[in-house]
C-alpha cells in the first residue's frame, strides 16, 4: 500500500510532520526515490490553497499552513537526484520542524492581515508586486505553533512568509509588514540579499556615522525603516516598536525615501537558484 503523504501533511499535530520526514529520511537513506509523492504533494497544495479571482496572494489558514509550508518545501526537496544530499536536506527540515513549540498564544488575525496589505496599497505598493519575477503569488502561512528563533519568516525563493505564534510583548503587525519589506527588496534587486543602491545614498545622509557590518545589517535596517514609513501616523503605529525612536523630522525622511522608492516600482531580474539548498529554511545547519 502506497504511503498517505496526503494525510499526513493534513494532519495537525507535530509527531505526524516529524514521523512523515524520518519516513522519507529513511527511503532515501537506503536509495529510494521520493519522487513517486510529488504529484500527491502538488494535489494536497492546490486543494488547501485558494486564490480569489484577480488576486496575487493567498492566505492558509493555522488548520493547513504548516502542512502547505512543509509540502512546498518536499516538492522540491524529493526531486533531488543525489540521496546523499536528499537526505540532508531532510534532516534539515525536520529539524527545522522539531523546533516548533506549542504555545497558547495568539496568530495574527487573518482580518488584521488584509488591513495590513490595504496600508500597504494605500501607501502606492499594489499587491499585484507581491508576486515575484517568475509571477509566482505570494502565500501567507499561519502556523499554529512558536518558535525561540523568530517570529515569522520570509522564503523568496518559494515566495511563502509564514507567520508563527507571536511571543510576549511583540508585535505581529510589526512582523508581518517586516517580512513584506524583504519581499520587496527581493523584487526590487533580484536577490534577498541586497538592498537598492538608493538605500546606501539614502543612509549616508540619514545615519552618517553608521557603519554596517555585514549584508544581513543593512538589509534589516531597510526592512525596519520600510516598517516605518508603512505604519507610521496610521492606526498601527502603536504595533510598530521601532517608531517612537525617531523625531518627526526622521520620521518624515524615512517616509519621503520609500514614497520615492515605491513610486516606480520595476522588476529585477532575479538571480537563479544555483541549489535545492536555496530552498533551506532558517535555522538549520
Amino acid at each position: 500500500m502506497k504511503y498517505d503523504i496526503k494525510s499526513k501533511l493534513s494532519d495537525q499535530f507535530l509527531e505526524t510532520k516529524i514521523e512523515l520526514l524520518e519516513y522519507l529520511i529513511n527511503q532515501a537513506k537506503q536509495g529510494k526515490s521520493n519522487k513517486s509523492f510529488t504529484q500527491d504533494i502538488d494535489n494536497y497544495l492546490s486543494e488547501k490553497e485558494h486564490f480569489p479571482y484577480m488576486t496575487s496572494y493567498c492566505m492558509v489558514g493555522p488548520k493547513y499552513g504548516l502542512g502547505c509550508l512543509l509540502g512546498h518545501f518536499l516538492y522540491h526537496y524529493i526531486n533531488e537526484p543525489d540521496f546523499t544530499k536528499q537526505v540532508f536536506l531532510l534532516t534539515d527540515l525536520l529539524e527545522y520542524i522539531q523546533a516548533f513549540r506549542p504555545s497558547k498564544n495568539a496568530l495574527l488575525k487573518q482580518t488584521t492581515t488584509v488591513k495590513l496589505i490595504g496600508l500597504i496599497e494605500d501607501f502606492g505598493i499594489f499587491s499585484a508586486f507581491f508576486r515575484n519575477s517568475d509571477h509566482r503569488p505570494l502565500r501567507i502561512h499561519y502556523i499554529p505553533y512558536d518558535r525561540a528563533d523568530s517570529n515569522g519568516h520570509y522564503y523568496p525563493n518559494l515566495n511563502i512568509i509564514a507567520l508563527y505564534k507571536y511571543k510576549e510583548n511583540s508585535y505581529p503587525e510589526y512582523v508581518f509588514i517586516h517580512e513584506i519589506a524583504h519581499l520587496i527588496t527581493h523584487n526590487l534587486t533580484g536577490s534577498p540579499h541586497k538592498v537598492p543602491d538608493s538605500f546606501n545614498e539614502f543612509n549616508k545622509t540619514f545615519h552618517p556615522t553608521w557603519k554596517p557590518r555585514s549584508t544581513d545589517d543593512i538589509i534589516e535596517i531597510f526592512v525596519d525603516l520600510f516598517s516605518i514609513a508603512i505604519m507610521a501616523e496610521t492606526e498601527f503605529a502603536s504595533r510598530n516598536p521601532l517608531i517612537d525612536r525617531f523625531s518627526d523630522h526622521g520620521l518624515k525622511m524615512i517616509k519621503d525615501y520609500f514614497i520615492t522608492l515605491t513610486r516606480k516600482l520595476k522588476y529585477a531580474k532575479q538571480s537563479p537558484i544555483l541549489s535545492r539548498l536555496a530552498q533551506k529554511p532558517p535555522g538549520t545547519s
